[in-house]
């Protein structure tokens, strides 16, 4: 395990918006960049579409920018080296990315979620927060030698653990598609009075382990593997994510855990679960993707829909969402903004830190977000020819919980079915008021509420 100081290789700290040569990946961006007009200024929406139609020419004047900004940061934390007036003007505070303003954003987002915790019990942040990468081996080089990954981890409570045998139940937390681990800011508070014994559970928690999974967040990012035959591609797409947190898992020195996921960090932790059950005591599903295949019968309106026929196309294409946000360069964090503006109801500084810390991540080199394609189709089905996560979840002895938020888009009478397969009770099936998909974000303090049932 290595600590904060030592993350990922260099070649991808500093990614550049890099878009092909093929008019029909320049069309499908122009299209989704549409979706967001609403939530853009119209500066703002046609700055994004001249950007967007840069040349690769461009290019080189965004890398001198990006290295007039860094001499500019330099000079700010040093004054006495001038800054120009022209390089003031052009400041821009998070494009482009760099690694410490990933950081950065990482530990304003989680401190925002702790200031009042913090301030009540007379704590710092480093005594409840510890941050520390989690090196694994991942793959070779070139010539044959072993190579290293590492796992973002944020750890709450009690570490370094001295004493693996301490009374005391571990929660791993793993974030869904495009989050990471401070994506669970506003539930911090909940996780470190648990810790501390505040809340009147039949079980205590010795600490909770906030994961960014291999590809995403602050981990390394690895090449996703890519097969032509279907079958394969699941099974190399599963393995990237599940082998990866299982090496993780030993090197943290865990034994057995509480495993919670959200979406496609739900989907995740149930194949984890189904190859290494005895590491999982409980499994606790937040509005989970991939439970069942997508119904046969005629489209909805929602297919029929040209949004969802354009995710369809990118999709296939091998685009992303964050394909867009890196294509359009310098107007990234803008849509960001104007996505949590629109998902979210944050007070300020929150909204803010938020939308920093989502861009910082997600415009970063492209590694995990490539799973969409080989693990689920538009409409967070499993892909055609399984049965999403239903044998798996058969196959569990341990309890297992379904949280969705009141007005989520995601089914939860696929949750109904599985649980009539489920070998072990209790089973739950949750719904969090006045929540959609993101419910620990959306309404924390009722999902605190019925999460303490987990720990009876």
């Amino acid at each position: 395990m290595e600590h904060t100081d030592q993350i990922g290789d260099k070649a991808n700290e500093f990614p550049l918006p890099i878009l092909s040569e093929s008019p029909d990946e320049l069309i499908l961006l122009e299209e989704q960049l549409a979706n967001f007009k609403e939530s853009l200024s119209p500066e703002e929406f046609q700055e994004a579409v001249n950007n967007l139609h840069k040349s690769r020419e461009d290019l080189e004047k965004l890398k001198q920018e990006k290295i007039n900004e860094e001499q500019e940061e330099e000079a700010i934390n040093n004054p006495q080296k001038p800054t120009s007036a022209k390089s003031a003007r052009s400041f821009c505070h998070d494009w482009p990315n760099t690694k410490s303003k990933a950081e950065t954003a990482e530990e304003r987002l989680l401190r925002s979620g702790l200031e009042g915790y913090l301030k009540e019990h007379h704590l710092a942040y480093e005594s409840v927060v510890h941050k520390v990468q989690v090196e694994i081996q991942w793959g070779k080089t070139l010539f044959g030698k072993p190579n290293t990954a590492k796992i973002n981890t944020l750890i709450l409570g009690n570490w370094p653990n001295s004493d693996n045998q301490s009374p005391g139940v571990s929660i791993v937390c793993c974030h869904g598609y495009g989050a990471g681990a401070a994506f669970w800011f506003l539930n911090t508070p909940f996780f470190l009075e648990l810790i501390a014994g505040r809340h009147s559970t039949n079980t205590k928690v010795h600490n909770v382990f906030l994961v960014d999974w291999l590809g995403f967040g602050l981990s390394s990012r690895p090449s996703f593997p890519s097969v032509c035959d279907p079958n394969k591609s699941v099974d190399l797409a599963e393995n990237f994510f599940v082998s990866s947190l299982e090496k993780w898992r030993i090197q943290i020195g865990l034994q057995k855990f509480m495993l919670v996921g959200h979406s496609l960090g739900g989907y995740l932790s149930t194949v984890y679960t189904s190859q290494y059950p005895n590491h999982v005591s409980r499994l606790v599903l937040l509005s989970p993707a991939g439970v069942v295949t997508k119904p046969e019968g005629p489209l909805s309106e929602r297919e029929k829909s040209m949004l969802f026929k354009v995710v369809k196309a990118a999709v296939n294409m091998n685009l992303t969402p964050y394909s867009l946000v890196r294509g359009v360069g310098p107007s990234g964090p803008a849509i960001m903004r104007g996505y949590v503006r629109r998902g979210y109801q944050l007070p300020e500084p929150q909204a803010s830190s938020l939308a920093s810390y989502l861009y910082q991540i997600n415009s970063r080199k492209g590694s995990g977000e490539y799973a969409l394609k080989s693990i689920l189709v538009p409409g967070a089905f499993a892909v055609f020819g399984r049965r999403g996560l239903m044998d798996r979840l058969a196959e569990l002895t341990i309890p297992v919980s379904f949280y969705y938020g009141d007005s989520d888009w995601m089914n939860p009478d696929d949750a109904v079915q599985a649980c009539r397969l489920l070998k072990a009770q209790p089973t739950r099936i949750v719904f969090i008021s006045n929540a959609g998909h993101n419910l620990f974000v959306l309404n924390p303090d009722h999902f605190a509420a019925e999460f303490i049932r987990e720990l009876q």
